[in-house]
């Protein structure tokens, strides 16, 4: 049994007011309520059941539900959107949503809208009122009417699976005929309470879009007899039902008897089917996200040209009106969800055009689209990142930096790659020669534009119950490479920072009390993002958000949850130090293991932040880096061979107990041997440089990780 796997029970409320039970996986139940008389059945073949419900064989059918009656009042009939026969839910408690899942939340009511035409409700609700959400009965259910005289078929029987799909319309009531309805979902596990199914984000944990759920109230209603307000449903309720999920331990409903199912009133004869449509599983509004991700496909152009127009509101964006006699530069890219496709994520560089007065401007170009520009063409190889079924395509970060190099040296001639660069700048969204004609618009990076942002973070379970504020930003992983993640401050006072589609597992994880200090920074990073730094005693992280007042709100929640916290000394470095519960983990992770001389593979918690948690594989193995604290910048003239030797003197005067701001001086200075070019360097230069830098690390290491007390923790 999974370890998820609990009970649930479906009661059927009658006329009386009791609650009648409906045994899952048993017989059909006899069910009297106010407007709709009959069996009902409930079939659940996941694999997962335990106890009564068990299947054996399982044929993983899904979830089934049959009901066959007669209705005791005839549907009103006019307009389907406000009118007839509908189905619908409320939830016990208000949805719980961050954006990623309101993204998802607002993809499946799309979907639905779509496949509907309209015949679809959903209210998220709010503190006052739940979540209702409604579907006309004939866009959910097959329906078939039987004639009064003629014999229905028997529910749990392979013959309702061929009733077909009749699609949408109005369902024209005959009191007296025998209406059997089938619902078929093979996408939902009510046991285990997941998602199934679905490409990317299966098997999806309901209560990350649902919450703690454990009642539902679901009913039948004439939307027509409650003026068409699909809150007032109660004035004209035909049945009710309530779900409800078990604890751990507990066992399905077992009914002591057994009834032997029989049609109301319906004698013997032949069975006549009501004509309809052949039967179309892709009609069903039950359909995968993946199918409505490619389904809104006229959505694409949409974005591609809001892409376009969003980079002509941007001043330092925009091309020049002379071509001639421009420099190029590609300082950055930027690893971004693809907006159009599935299990992506697309490299863009980030290129600075500069002109012979000192002016400049700034392009982003897709990597795939300038190395079909290439001669000889280039072609990036790509990969599968990530644990199944969470894998998605990528650009090795060894490919993407050599390739860096082969488009600056194109963009520096008179190639076709600069002719289409320049040309793809300069010319307007509404002209024949615009962007997304010539060259495709970068998206607004760290913007959750469409719906591809919330399926990459679907699987972000971790800290959202409590959340207290989460949004795309951007993650500066190391000089040149950002990267669109998930960042997110829960009410435990951990920030949590997930990369895309691969994040049931944060990939940085820090508590409140571990910052030192949060920062904004005034200067725009590209002309265009707004900059704010994390700092903790062993590393800074730095993230960019799109607009400068989601920065500020950023700062200042941040601030708030350090002060908030428990105090450092009593807080991350004792016995349950965020590090030596997350921090490790993600490590090995991104970094994967190695075994030492003595065969363990055991990564002390304080190194945790030392080791590179980018997933970019920037070392082999583990590796311990003392010297990447912050992100460092070419120095304006090159360090000299004498720079190690001042490190050295800085370290020397540390002394044995420094003080917080004259180590973190120190600590922030080392990172400066990141830039350091040995070009034109003596061999006397190089050696003594390198024995400078020896002696640096010991000194930096005890520093920050303490002496070795055993011969275990020196080889560790």
């Amino acid at each position: 049994m999974p370890s998820r796997s609990r009970p649930f029970y479906f009661t059927v409320k009658s006329k009386t007011g009791e609650k009648i039970p409906v045994a899952v996986n048993g017989e059909p139940t006899r069910i009297d309520a106010p407007g709709f008389t009959g069996l009902c059945h409930i079939i659940h073949d996941t694999g997962s059941e335990t106890g009564s419900a068990r299947v054996e064989p399982s044929q993983k059918r899904g979830l089934i539900v049959q009901m066959q009656g007669k209705f005791a009042e005839a549907a009103t009939l006019g307009e389907e959107n406000s009118s007839n026969i509908w189905l619908g839910g409320t939830l016990g408690a208000a949805l719980n949503l961050g954006w990623v899942m309101r993204n998802v939340v607002s993809l499946g009511s799309k979907f639905a809208n779509k496949k509907t035409g309209g015949r679809f409700y959903i209210d998220l609700g709010n503190d006052h009122a739940p979540c209702q959400m409604g579907f006309h009965l004939r866009a959910l259910f097959r329906v078939l009417a039987t004639s009064e005289g003629e014999e229905a078929p028997k529910l749990g029987s392979p013959e309702l699976d061929a009733i077909p799909y009749g699609g949408p319309g109005l369902l024209e009531v005959d009191t007296s005929k025998t209406y059997t309805l089938y619902w078929k979902i093979p996408y939902l596990d009510l046991c285990t309470w997941e998602l199934l199914k679905v490409p990317a984000i299966s098997p999806l944990p309901l209560e990350n879009v649902l919450g703690d759920l454990s009642t539902t109230r679901l009913f039948m209603y004439d939307l027509g007899k409650c003026s068409a307000q699909h809150p007032d449903y109660e004035q004209s309720l035909l049945l009710e039902a309530t779900f409800e999920r078990g604890a751990e331990g507990d066992e399905f409903y077992n009914p002591p008897t057994v009834h032997p199912p029989t049609v109301l009133d319906a004698p013997p004869g032949t069975s006549k089917k009501e004509p309809g449509l052949p039967h179309d599983d892709s009609m069903s509004i039950v359909d995968s996200l993946q199918e409505l991700a490619e389904d809104l496909s006229e959505d694409s152009l949409e974005l591609s040209n809001l892409f376009a127009r969003a980079l002509q509101e941007i001043p330092l964006w925009q091309g020049f009106d002379s071509l001639n006699g421009l420099g190029f530069r590609v300082p950055f890219y930027i690893e971004a969800i693809g907006r159009f496709r599935k299990q992506e994520v697309r490299s863009w560089y980030v290129l600075r055009a500069e002109s012979a007065a000192g002016d400049f401007y700034w392009q982003a170009r897709d990597a795939e689209e300038l190395a079909a520009l290439c001669r000889p063409k280039r072609r990036l190889s790509r990969f599968l990142r990530g644990a199944a079924p969470r894998k998605y395509h990528c650009c090795d970060v060894r490919t993407l930096e050599q390739f860096r190099l082969i488009v600056t040296s194109h963009l520096a001639e008179d190639s076709k790659m600069r002719s289409a660069v320049l040309q793809a700048a300069n010319a307007s969204p509404d002209s024949p020669q615009s962007p997304s004609r010539l060259m495709q618009p970068p998206p607004r990076f760290f913007e959750p534009d469409g719906t591809m942002c919330g399926i990459a973070f679907a699987q972000a379970a971790q800290g959202l119950k409590g959340a207290k504020r989460e949004a795309l930003v951007g993650a500066v992983h190391f000089e040149g490479r950002i990267c669109e993640e998930l960042l997110r401050l829960s009410s435990d006072n951990f920030i949590r920072c997930f990369s895309p589609y691969d994040c049931v597992q944060p990939r940085v994880l820090i508590h409140a009390g571990e910052i030192t200090r949060v920062e904004a920074l005034s200067q725009k990073f590209l002309d265009r993002f707004h900059l704010f730094e994390v700092h903790t005693d062993l590393r800074a992280y730095v993230f960019c958000c799109a607009y400068a007042p989601d920065r500020d709100e950023w700062v200042a929640a941040l601030r708030e949850a350090q002060s908030a916290s428990v105090s450092r000394a009593a807080g991350p470095t004792g016995p349950m130090s965020p590090n030596s519960i997350y921090g490790v983990a993600s490590a090995k992770k991104a970094a994967g293991r190695s075994r030492n001389s003595r065969g363990s593979d055991v990564i002390p918690s304080r190194l945790g932040p030392f080791l590179d948690v980018t997933g970019a594989g920037r070392w082999p193995n583990i590796r311990y880096v003392l010297n990447d604290r912050l992100l460092t910048s070419a120095a304006p003239e090159p360090l000299t061979a004498d720079a190690a030797a001042h490190l050295l003197e800085l370290a020397l005067a540390l002394g044995s107990e420094p003080s917080h701001t004259s180590l973190a001086a120190y600590l922030g200075s080392t990172c400066m041997l990141k830039a350091v070019r040995f070009n034109l360097w003596s061999q006397a230069e190089l050696k003594a440089f390198w024995c400078n830098v020896y002696h640096c690390l010991l000194l930096h290491g005890l520093l920050v990780l303490d002496a070795p007390d055993s011969e275990d923790a020196t080889l560790a």
